[in-house]
């Protein structure tokens, strides 16, 4: 993969988002519903719910809407639904599920950005109420922004099962059911896909639509300028 000064070199990067206040919440993410949409996904694909919270600390029948979870667990959660769950859509429906939820809390406050633009940025901006393990960074070109997808937590070194392209996929899922929801209509984002054209292309399209481009230097969403 191209390193991302590179593959990104010539474009403007947009302006750094400002930072939420730091609260002892800070670096904690919300568990009640990531724990459940994942279990309901994983179980009727075959997995045993003893396995996906095996070596994770999160015990299903403790958890409350106050319950906080760490990166570290987090991780070890998805690395645990990716080795065990049947079926290449697990990602993107785990993160469908989770698009509805944090619209029905709420989360974010996107129900007052004014366009897609904003939208996507209050949602990056705000990444630890939702999946921390993906960070973006923003470009301007003449007719288009650009984020690029960034492996916070290097995701991509922990076990042998791929887990950055599955906590990518979840989170680009979880993005665009939380937008069509919002807007109601049919989103014109494009993006790019670091990775060869695999054999589900019809689930990249199902969940995040026809304008998907594999084979591309870097992860990313793009938004053509309204």
């Amino acid at each position: 993969m191209i390193a991302c000064s590179m593959a990104t070199q010539g474009l403007t990067q947009g302006p750094e988002l400002s930072p939420a206040p730091v609260t002892k919440l800070d670096k904690v993410i919300p568990a009640y519903h990531l724990v459940h949409a994942v279990l309901d996904v994983a179980i009727p694909r075959g997995a045993s719910k003893d396995k996906i919270l095996r070596g994770t600390g999160i015990f299903d029948d403790s958890l409350t809407m106050d319950t906080r979870i760490s990166a570290k667990q987090c991780i070890a959660l998805l690395s645990n639904v990716r080795s065990q769950c049947q079926g290449n859509d697990v990602s993107f429906l785990i993160g469908k599920s989770l698009g509805g939820v944090w619209l029905r809390e709420d989360v974010a406050n996107i129900k007052d950005s004014q366009n897609l633009e904003q939208a996507i940025e209050v949602l990056s901006a705000i990444r630890w109420e939702s999946i921390p393990l993906v960070s973006f960074k923003r470009f301007v070109l003449q007719d288009k922004y650009i984020w690029v997808l960034q492996d916070t937590m290097g995701c991509e070194k922990r076990g042998s099962h791929k887990l950055w392209p599955f906590i990518a996929q979840l989170y680009l899922s979880m993005l665009v059911a939380l937008l069509k929801q919002w807007t109601g209509t049919r989103l014109p984002l494009g993006f790019t896909i670091d990775s060869d054209r695999p054999r589900n292309v019809q689930d990249f399209e199902t969940y995040l639509g026809l304008r998907v481009t594999f084979n591309a230097p870097l992860m990313s969403i793009t938004l053509p300028k309204s």
